[in-house]
């Protein structure tokens, strides 16, 4: 069973290796897709876009079960938390050396294969070239300090291992009214912020796989009485 949902998410090749959510259609659509696998659904359920997005990039870069041992492909959920789905996921097709680093957590807990720990994802404990992949969803833009981030992604993937970001987003810069979250001012990138970012990923050695059509079509997600939606982009980490 596990086989078939790996085969079956790294066929999935209508899900890009960037793109803007364009309209609540597409989450919905994630959601369908996670169900019929029988894989957990993320509980805030416009989340499930970049989730299931993730999930299936993940399966079609390390390649077919046959080609790549599962058991020591080693994936980092960056800022997650124990209701993020993709490291569970991952848990059900057979990864074992899952991890998951978040300042909130106050103890190192293992949940099966999945090691959630806390700590700083701009300064881990994590020997260098450690991971695989690492998966970072809706997490910079909470106060994260890019250069930070990105140079210590930098020390801990391995050469042509894996990046997967995302995070809120809009076209045009938003108005937020000075509001605050998780004790931070709230932050949704702009065009010109993903623009930023890819140069600083440049900089630290990450090559953007595929940008995407930055254009924005529906306001997906309303939170604070601010609408916007989500964009994910891949990087590849290149020496």
């Amino acid at each position: 069973m596990a086989v078939n949902k790996y085969h079956k998410l790294a066929q999935l090749t209508h899900l890009p290796y960037g793109s803007v959510l364009k309209s609540k259609n597409e989450y919905i659509e994630s959601v369908e897709t996670l169900d019929k696998l029988n894989l957990p659904l993320h509980g805030d359920v416009p989340k499930n876009w970049d989730s299931l997005a993730a999930l299936a990039i993940l399966c079609r870069t390390f390649g077919t079960r046959e080609e790549c041992d599962l058991k020591h492909l080693r994936v980092l959920d960056a800022g997650g938390e124990y209701y993020s789905v993709v490291l569970p996921h991952l848990a059900q097709l057979g990864f074992e050396q899952l991890y998951c680093l978040n300042l909130s957590f106050n103890e190192p807990i293992q949940n099966g294969p999945i090691n959630y720990l806390p700590g700083d994802i701009t300064q881990t404990a994590f020997d260098n070239n450690f991971f695989d992949a690492v998966v970072c969803l809706s997490v910079i833009e909470h106060g994260i300090p890019l250069n930070r981030f990105f140079k210590e992604m930098k020390r801990i993937i391995r050469p042509g291992g894996l990046l997967i970001v995302s995070a809120d987003y809009w076209d045009k810069p938003l108005d937020t009214g000075g509001k605050m979250a998780y004790g931070v001012p709230v932050k949704i990138f702009s065009r010109d912020d993903i623009v930023a970012i890819n140069n600083i990923a440049a900089e630290n050695d990450f090559n953007l796989i595929e940008l995407p059509e930055l254009d924005t079509k529906d306001a997906t997600v309303r939170w604070l009485d601010l609408d916007f939606t989500f964009v994910y982009l891949s990087f590849t980490k290149l020496h």
